[in-house]
């Protein structure tokens, strides 16, 4: 049985307020008809008979939490477990082994949480494992504190206007990882027309990523309002990226990527080139400067199908100098797009 994401719910929202009827809304969701029938019989305001997706995600959420569990660590798999902890053995190296020879055991981190179960009531199984003081932290703790981003301004504090799309210079910025840390992309675009800048650094490491930013975006300051990451700690040092390319910073919510989603879908249209997995070893820059161009050239059904690069050049027609056209490098645009925008838009700047 299908349940909708927290995106979903927000779409399923706007279309209810728009009169969509649910046969649409099931086909634009990706969903059968009766997956949106159930979720506005469950999560509809039972006083209000109005569906809210911020009280549906919360429902949702209540409702599996409080989902019985069903138990799968038997007595026999703990006394398997016991016996091989007293080896020396590790969660990891029961559970990888059991499923080796086909006997049936729980996932480590279950081990582990089984392990300081018992720690807590007197227990001695701790004093088995190799590192046995160290402090342990379930993921996405609340309250874990490593790789706080200084001067973070949510994103909820960014202007309005960014979310209509009609201006260039609100970048979206992320990151994609090769395999094996064998060399990571970073990656910008604009969220009103789509253009995709990528820049190939060795390491995630803040001093390699903040400088790649300004190198591949200085060209465009005059351009640019603001900047939104993620909360990666490759991107702690934005307050200087800010300060150098004069645009304010912000960070989306933990958890989040949709309110980035237009660098998310870039991201994808990436992976085309650079499959997920694929190792970037032998990746060099002219590789990735080949795949942007391709994307960039790629005509869109969001624009009417003009490419994000005719898209950017309208945008800089309507909003700068012929100064500026000639800092961004009109000059370099392939001359079949410079004869189409000049005779759909009659840009006589671009020659």
């Amino acid at each position: 049985m299908a349940h909708l994401s927290e995106m979903q719910r927000y779409k399923l929202s706007w279309m209810l307020e728009n009169k969509f009827s649910k046969t649409r809304i099931a086909n634009e969701l990706g969903v059968n008809r009766s997956t949106v029938h159930r979720e506005l019989k469950r999560n509809r305001n039972r006083q209000t008979d109005v569906y809210d997706p911020k009280l549906a995600q919360q429902k949702y959420k209540r409702r599996m939490r409080d989902k019985p569990k069903r138990i799968r660590f038997t007595d026999e798999m703990k006394r398997l477990a016991r016996d091989k902890l007293e080896l020396q053995w590790r969660p990891e190296q029961i559970t990888g082994r059991c499923r080796m020879e086909g006997i049936d055991m729980v996932s480590p981190e279950c081990l582990y949480q089984w392990i300081y179960r018992d720690k807590l009531l007197g227990g001695t199984l701790y004093l088995n494992l190799p590192h046995r003081g160290r402090k342990r932290q379930k993921r996405a703790n609340k309250n874990d504190y490593r790789g706080l981003i200084p001067q973070r301004k949510d994103i909820s504090l960014r202007p309005k206007v960014v979310e209509e799309r009609n201006r260039l210079g609100d970048i979206e910025i992320d990151t994609v990882v090769g395999r094996g840390r064998s060399g990571d992309l970073v990656t910008m675009t604009d969220r009103a027309s789509g253009l995709l800048w990528a820049c190939l650094v060795p390491t995630l490491e803040t001093s390699v990523v903040c400088p790649a930013i300004v190198q591949v975006l200085l060209p465009y300051k005059d351009l640019l309002k603001t900047l939104t990451f993620d909360n990666g700690r490759e991107f702690s040092r934005h307050y200087i990226v800010s300060s150098v390319l004069e645009s304010d910073s912000f960070f989306t919510r933990p958890y989040h990527s949709w309110e980035k989603g237009s660098i998310e879908n870039a991201n994808g249209l990436l992976r085309q080139y650079f499959r997920k997995g694929s190792s970037f070893e032998h990746l060099t820059q002219d590789d990735v400067r080949r795949a942007c161009d391709l994307i960039n050239n790629r005509p869109r059904k969001r624009f009417g199908f003009l490419s994000p690069r005719e898209v950017f050049y309208l945008y800089l027609h309507q909003q700068t100098s012929q100064h500026l056209h000639q800092k961004c490098c009109v000059c370099d645009l392939n001359p079949a797009i410079r004869h189409f925008l000049r005779k759909n838009f009659s840009l006589e700047q671009v020659r």
